[in-house]
Formats: structure tokens, C-alpha cells, sequence
């Protein structure tokens, strides 16, 4: 019933969430704090008037469509209870008492107000969720935790994830405009309905009721779903209508998205559930991955699975208009749609397209970002086959975003390590992961034989270029060395291990020595590694020094003009 209304307020909120990830990639961040603070308010400003603008256009339509629908559905229910009446010898009226006609007007009146209202707190929740993201990637761009793109991507990839907000509840937990809108169509039409039932039957003098039922219904519904209830409440052999069935609350009968409904009963008639078939709606009978679920907790998951796919289309419109990367989006998209097929095939459940289509997301948008996905798998299968074909395993890639060159640097050192270490590479695992520091580059797990990098760093590659040249300059990693060096310092640790790490520290004092530093303590041997190798191979490590052995890969392999330190200690450890 509510999904063409949904789709118009989707599409809105895809419109306004694309506009902020516009104007927060144009958005000057390096200006100082007293500037932010009143450019900051005229962007608030803009993003409240354009919630409003965008809304407002659709008050029109949402009018109408709702007064459509309520009319619809309450003749549809005026007339399903009408026949069972006729069924049982009552005559009704088939016009409208004047009664009805205030219930029908008040329920066109109240829902249209539950709609002005969204549009109000939208713009303010929405003005709110902007000014956050805002504030957030200028204090990460002034403060230089994150480079600009970075900080960008993050503010936008946040406020898709969200949604756009509409209702905050004093809880904290929010509702998104399309939740909303679904909510109240579906709660506002059904509950006209029932109270037009009501009315009917109050004119009627029938006091009793029995309630639908299906399968899937949420448990506390569940417990009086297809049962006969009294309305009066004064029927000893039946339970009150309103008090058992919560009706005319927002978790009970009629309430929040619920489903069910009502329909006169006679005493005498027969039921129209039987109580093997109430039973069959609770039972374990959809299977999903060798698990057994209800039908109410595979309806959970489909839901789930459709949301997914709504918030990756969600950003992948928002990081198009914000002119940033869409791969990740597209990927994400790719892959919820797939488990989605794979799930509606194993349990037979049907497939809701109106639930996880978006109507911003048109044909063009879709032909891109599967051919966007694709190009990235075929990206990633090639580099993890010839990763196997060299000896290594390769874990998480299924989930990298980043480019191409990253790809090949990473599969050109180590095609070239399996080359000169096959027995280090051997059984070796190459992860890709978060790491808990967002600065790590990489690290080797010894007791799992694994080389990890990070998804926060590990991805862009002119990103890492210039964090890595920077902190050579710095003289963080050995002078002269590339990129590259994140890639065979890992693998410098492994073959340390797996020539059990012993007797380092005194290759590195007669490495020292025999360069004329002499007997060396541990003040200066930091000295002498800092200035022949890098900081970063001075830095406290258990076992001890074994830094140095991962900057001199570094160094040997990517520099033209290895120093005397690397090349003598690379040859003492019998690495060359």
C-alpha cells in the first residue's frame, strides 16, 4: 500500500543527502575557526531551506495518495465486514453514517498533519546530521589526523549510512525519513479502517471480533492473532478486545506497521484459522544456510538484506555527486544484491522490489556501478591468483576498494620475494584488514605466519606515496627508499622469523664496529641506526632490533644506492 508514497520521499532523500555531499566536498577547510563558524551558519541555513524545498514539493502528492488509499482501503474493509454481516441475516446500510464521515476526515486530517510535521523535523534533524559531518571533517582537516579526501569520504560515507533523519526519539534512536513515511501511511490508513469497523459494528450492536492472522507476525502479536475478543469486554467467555490485543496503542493491534486486522464474529460460526494452521505460522519451517528460521525471522533478514542495499545505493548517489570514489559503493551494492538473490532462492520468500529500489537510482547508475564492481573483481581475482600461484595465501581482498596501482606494487614485491625467499613465501598469508591504530601501515603476525594491511591506509596510492615520502624526508624510513618499502618491510619480518630472529643485536654492534663506531651501549647504537638506516629502526620492539632487519629489506630492494650499513648487515644476516 505505502510503497509509491516511500519511493517519492526516497528519491527526495537521495536528492538532499547528493546536495550535502556536494557541499561538503566544495566546502573551504582550511579557513580559521571564527570564518568556520559563520560559514557554517549560512550552510545550515541552505540545508534546511533545501529539506523544506524538497519536501514541501511532494505535500501535494502525499495529500492526495493518502486520501486515495484511506478511502480505498476502508471501503475495502467497510465492505469485507459488510458481507459477513449479510452472511448472518443483519442488514446494513451502505452509505456512510455521518459518523463514519468524521472518522474517514479525521484520519485524511491526521495523517496529512503527521506529514507537514515530517517535513519540519526533517529539516531540523537533517540541518543537525549536516552541521556534524561538517564540523567533524574541518576539525579532521585543521588538525591533520586526515587529509582532505579522506575527511570528505568520511563525512559522506556517515551521513549515507544514516540516512536522512526525520524523528528523534528522546532515547536517541532516530527514525529515517523513509521509515517514517512507511510508518505513518501504513498506521494511518489501517487505523481509519479499524475505527471505521468499530463504528460499523456499534451501529450494528455486534460485540464480537475475531482477529486475522499470518504467518510471520512478530511475536507479542503472535499470542492473539487469529482469536475472537469481545469489544465491549463484556462477554465472559471471550478476553476484551482492547486490553489483550493492545489496540489503540502503537505496539498493539493496528499499531506501528502492523499487518493484521479484524472481522466481525457470530457465536456459532466456525473459525477461519484452525489451530494446526495458527501452530504451523510459529514453526521453524524456512531453511536458510542449513538453519531452520520462522517466517517472521526470515522476514527479519530480507529486511535487513533490502536496508543494505538502500544504503549502499544511498552512497553510492552521494559519493557521485560529491565527485569522490564509487567503487567501494558499487561493490557493497554488488554483493548485498547477491546474497539477497541467493537468500530469496533458498528460502522461497518473494522478492520486494519496491522495498529495495531506489528511484533516484536509475538505469545509467546501475549499469555503472555493476560495471564498476565487476571490473574491480576481475581486478582483485587476477592479483589473488597469481599471489597463489607464487605460494602465498590471500585473505580479505574480497573486500578491497582501492586502485589499481596499489594492486600491482603490493604483486610486484612480492612475486619478487617468492623469487629470492620461496621458502619464506611458501604458506605465507597476505591479509587485508583494519588495523585498531589508524596511522599503521602494516604488521607480521609470527605465530599466525600472516603480513596485514590496513584498510585505512593501504588503497590509494598516490595517498601513500606522499605519507611515505614525507616521512622519509623526515628521516622516519631509510633515505632514498620508495613506497614500495611498506610492501618488503613486512616481508623483511617474516624472514627474520623464519630464521628464528637470534643473534641480531650482536650483527648489528659488529656491523657498527666494523664501520668504526666501536664497542657500542644502547644510546648509541640508537644514535648510529638513526643516521646509517632510519628512526624507525630504532624504535622499542619485542625481540629487540627487529626493526632493523625490515628497514634494511626496505632500503635493499627499493633503493638505487644501499648504504654501507644495510648492505654489510644484509649480507651478515645472509639475506643477499
Amino acid at each position: 500500500m505505502p510503497d509509491a508514497l516511500v519511493a517519492l520521499y526516497a528519491q527526495a532523500e537521495q536528492d538532499i543527502l547528493a546536495d550535502m555531499a556536494r557541499r561538503l566536498a566544495q566546502y573551504d577547510y582550511w579557513i580559521p575557526a571564527a570564518e568556520h563558524q559563520r560559514q557554517k551558519l549560512r550552510e545550515m541555513n541552505v540545508t534546511q531551506q533545501e529539506i523544506i524545498k524538497q519536501l514541501s514539493q511532494l505535500t501535494g502528492k502525499s495529500k492526495d495518495e493518502i486520501k486515495q488509499l484511506m478511502q480505498q482501503a476502508c471501503d475495502d474493509a467497510l465492505e469485507t465486514d459488510r458481507e459477513y454481516y449479510r452472511q448472518h441475516g443483519t442488514d446494513v446500510p451502505t452509505a456512510l453514517s455521518q459518523e463514519m464521515k468524521n472518522i474517514l476526515n479525521a484520519g485524511y486530517t491526521s495523517t496529512g498533519k503527521l506529514f507537514k510535521n515530517l517535513t519540519k523535523t526533517t529539516a531540523s534533524a537533517g540541518q543537525t546530521q549536516f552541521v556534524h559531518a561538517l564540523d567533524r571533517a574541518w576539525l579532521e582537516v585543521q588538525s591533520g589526523a586526515f587529509d582532505y579526501s579522506t575527511a570528505i569520504r568520511s563525512a559522506v560515507k556517515e551521513l549515507s549510512r544514516q540516512g536522512l533523519h526525520a524523528v528523534q526519539y528522546p532515547s536517541g534512536r532516530s527514525d529515517t525519513l523513509e521509515v517514517a513515511v512507511r510508518r505513518s501511511v501504513v498506521t494511518g490508513i489501517n487505523q481509519t479502517a479499524a475505527q471505521m469497523q468499530l463504528q460499523l459494528a456499534d451501529e450494528l450492536d455486534s460485540d464480537l471480533v475475531e482477529t486475522t492472522a499470518h504467518a510471520g507476525a512478530r511475536p507479542s502479536h503472535v499470542v492473539w492473532q487469529g482469536q475472537v475478543f469481545s469489544l465491549s469486554g463484556k462477554n465472559p467467555k471471550y478476553l476484551d478486545f482492547r486490553s489483550a490485543t493492545g489496540y489503540g496503542t502503537g505496539a498493539g493491534l493496528c499499531g506501528w506497521n502492523c499487518r493484521h486486522s479484524f472481522f466481525p464474529y457470530f457465536e456459532g460460526a466456525g473459525h477461519a484459522y484452525t489451530s494446526d494452521q495458527l501452530r504451523s505460522y510459529e514453526d521453524k519451517s524456512i531453511s536458510y544456510n542449513g538453519k531452520m528460521y520462522t517466517e517472521y525471522e526470515a522476514s527479519q533478514m530480507q529486511r535487513h538484506n533490502e536496508r543494505q542495499i538502500r544504503r549502499w545505493k544511498r552512497e553510492y548517489a552521494a559519493m557521485e555527486a560529491a565527485g569522490l570514489d564509487t567503487t567501494e559503493a558499487a561493490v557493497k551494492l554488488r554483493s548485498w544484491r547477491e546474497r539477497q538473490r541467493d537468500f530469496l532462492e533458498q528460502t522461497g520468500l518473494k522478492v520486494q522490489s519496491a522495498r529495495q529500489e531506489t528511484v533516484g537510482f536509475g538505469r545509467s547508475q546501475a549499469r555503472k556501478a555493476g560495471t564498476t564492481a565487476k571490473k574491480q573483481a576481475d581486478m582483485i581475482e587476477n592479483f589473488s591468483q597469481k599471489m597463489r600461484e607464487k605460494g602465498y595465501t590471500v585473505k580479505g581482498f574480497d573486500r578491497y576498494y582501492g586502485d589499481q596501482e596499489t594492486l600491482s606494487h603490493m604483486l610486484s614485491a612480492f612475486e619478487r620475494m617468492a623469487t629470492v625467499y620461496p621458502q619464506v613465501a611458501e604458506g605465507l598469508t597476505i591479509a587485508y584488514s583494519y588495523s585498531k591504530n589508524s596511522d599503521t601501515v602494516g604488521w607480521y603476525n609470527p605465530k599466525t605466519k600472516t603480513i596485514g594491511y590496513n584498510k585505512q591506509t593501504i588503497g590509494n596510492w598516490n595517498y601513500h606515496c606522499e605519507e611515505y615520502e614525507k616521512l622519509v624526508k623526515e628521516g622516519w624510513f631509510p633515505r632514498g627508499t620508495t613506497p614500495d618499502g611498506a610492501f618488503y618491510h613486512e616481508f623483511g619480518h617474516a624472514y627474520a622469523y623464519a630464521n628464528n630472529m637470534t643473534g641480531y643485536k650482536k650483527k648489528i654492534d659488529k656491523v657498527l664496529k666494523d664501520m668504526g663506531y666501536g664497542y657500542v651501549n644502547v644510546q648509541q647504537r640508537e644514535n648510529a641506526l638513526t643516521k646509517e638506516l632510519s628512526q624507525y629502526s630504532t624504535v622499542d620492539t619485542i625481540p629487540i632490533c627487529q626493526e632493523v632487519i625490515a628497514e634494511s629489506f626496505s632500503e635493499w630492494y627499493t633503493s638505487n644506492k644501499p648504504r654501507e650499513f644495510c648492505t654489510t648487515f644484509m649480507k651478515e644476516v645472509g639475506a643477499i
